[in-house]
C-alpha cells in the first residue's frame, strides 16, 4: 500500500464532526482507539495516530487496514461489519462494535460486557418509551397517568390511550398506533438522552459524571508531576470540562424537545435535520470520552510511571473538537485549541511502533465492565 496521507495534528481543524470521525475500540494496539469517518466515494476511511508517537494522524480507506496492520479476529470481524453500515455515527459504530465483541473474539470479558451493554440498552429503551408515551398523554389530557402502570397489552388501557390520542388525529395525519409506533422509533435516539423532568439518569449523563470525576482526578495526580507535565495534564482536564459544558448545553436543548411531544413526532416522522442534529449532537460531542474515562479509571490502581505512560496516551486521543462545536463567545483560548501533542516519558513503550505493550484495549475493556 502506498504511504497514506499524515495530517498535522495540531494543523488539523475538521469543520463538522462527521468529517473528524468517530472512535473505533479496535484491539488492535496500533490502531486502537483510531476514527473513521466518511470517505470520498461513499467509502469509509481511517484515521489513524502516527504509530511512531510522532505528531501527525496516517489517513487511508477502511478496505486497506490490512495493508497498514495486521489487525486482530476482533479486528477484522469489526471491519467486516462497519463496511456494511449504512452511516457513521456514534451509536452506528457502538452497535457494530458490540456485535463484534459478542462473538467472542475479543475474549470472554469483552463478550460478557458487550451481552451486559446491549441488555441494559434495551431496558433503557423500554423505559424511555414508557416516558414518552406518559408524556404524550399527559399532554394530551391524562394527568393521572403513570409510567409504573402503563401497560399497552391490557386492553382497557389500550383503549384509553388511543381515546386520548384521537385528539391529535387531525393534527399529526396518523392514527393513535401510527403515533405509537413513532413513539417507540424514537426512543433508540433519546434514550441516551433521557427524558427532561422524570429523574431518569440516561448514558450521556453517566458518561458526563465520568468525565467530571477524571478531570478531577488528574487533577489531583498532577500535584505530583513537575510544573511543565503538570500543565499538559491540566490541559486534558480543561478539555474535558469544556466538553462537559457543550454536552450539557447540548443535552437541555435535547431534552426540551420532549416539552412539545406532537412537535416531536411530527418533525420525527418527517426526519427534520435541525431535530436530529439536536437529539446526536451530545453524542457527537462525547465521542472518545468513554474510552479516555476508561483508560483512565483502569490506570488509577497502577504505579505512578505507568499512569504517566497512560496519561502521555491520553493526550493524543482528546477529541479535537470541529469548528461547528465552538460557539461565537469560546473564541481561541478554548482549552482544545491549545492543546497540541506532547512527548511524554513512556514507559513499557515498543519504540518501532509507539503503542503500549500494555493492552489499551484490555484496560478499557476492564474498567467498562466495572462500570457496566
Amino acid at each position: 500500500m502506498q504511504q497514506p496521507p499524515l495530517i498535522p495534528r495540531a494543523k488539523w481543524q475538521p469543520a463538522t464532526f462527521a468529517e473528524r470521525g468517530v472512535t473505533v475500540p479496535f484491539t488492535t494496539p496500533v490502531i486502537a482507539l483510531a476514527r473513521l469517518r466518511p470517505g470520498d466515494g461513499g467509502q469509509p476511511e481511517m484515521i489513524v495516530a502516527n504509530p511512531s508517537g510522532a505528531e501527525g494522524s496516517y489517513v487511508f480507506p477502511l478496505r486497506s487496514l490490512k495493508d497498514f496492520t495486521t489487525p486482530s479476529m476482533h479486528d477484522r470481524l469489526l471491519v467486516d461489519i462497519l463496511l456494511e453500515l449504512p452511516a457513521i455515527s456514534p451509536s452506528d459504530v457502538r452497535r457494530a462494535a458490540r456485535d463484534a465483541a459478542r462473538t467472542g473474539a475479543a475474549g470472554r470479558a469483552a463478550a460478557k460486557s458487550a451481552k451486559a451493554a446491549a441488555a441494559r440498552e434495551a431496558q433503557e429503551h423500554l423505559l424511555t418509551n414508557l416516558l414518552l408515551i406518559t408524556r404524550l398523554l399527559r399532554q394530551a389530557g391524562f394527568a393521572e397517568v403513570d409510567w409504573r402502570r402503563l401497560d399497552l397489552g391490557d386492553r382497557e388501557i389500550r383503549a384509553t390511550t388511543r381515546r386520548y390520542l384521537t385528539r391529535y388525529e387531525t393534527k399529526l395525519g396518523m392514527k393513535p398506533d401510527a403515533m405509537l409506533a413513532v413513539v417507540e422509533e424514537m426512543c433508540p435516539s433519546i434514550a441516551p438522552i433521557g427524558v427532561a423532568g422524570e429523574g431518569f439518569k440516561a448514558a450521556h449523563d453517566v458518561t458526563i459524571e465520568r468525565l467530571q470525576q477524571m478531570a478531577a482526578s488528574l487533577r489531583d495526580w498532577a500535584r505530583g508531576e513537575a510544573h511543565d507535565q503538570a500543565k499538559g495534564v491540566e490541559l486534558i482536564a480543561s478539555c474535558a470540562e469544556f466538553t462537559v459544558a457543550k454536552a450539557l448545553d447540548a443535552l437541555a436543548l435535547a431534552r426540551s424537545r420532549t416539552d412539545d411531544m406532537v412537535s416531536l413526532i411530527s418533525s420525527f416522522r418527517a426526519r427534520d435535520k435541525t431535530l436530529l442534529r439536536d437529539l446526536c449532537a451530545p453524542d457527537w460531542l462525547l465521542d472518545g470520552w468513554t474510552e479516555i474515562a476508561a483508560l483512565w479509571e483502569a490506570a488509577v490502581k497502577e504505579e505512578r510511571e505507568a499512569q504517566r505512560g497512560v496519561v502521555a496516551r491520553i493526550e493524543t486521543l482528546v477529541p479535537v473538537l470541529p469548528r461547528e462545536a465552538f460557539g461565537e463567545t469560546d473564541g481561541e483560548s478554548a482549552p482544545h485549541r491549545q492543546l497540541t501533542q506532547r512527548r511524554w516519558v513512556k514507559l513499557n513503550e515498543d519504540w518501532r511502533s509507539g503503542s503500549l505493550s500494555l493492552d489499551d484495549g484490555a484496560r478499557v475493556e476492564q474498567a467498562k465492565g466495572l462500570a457496566a
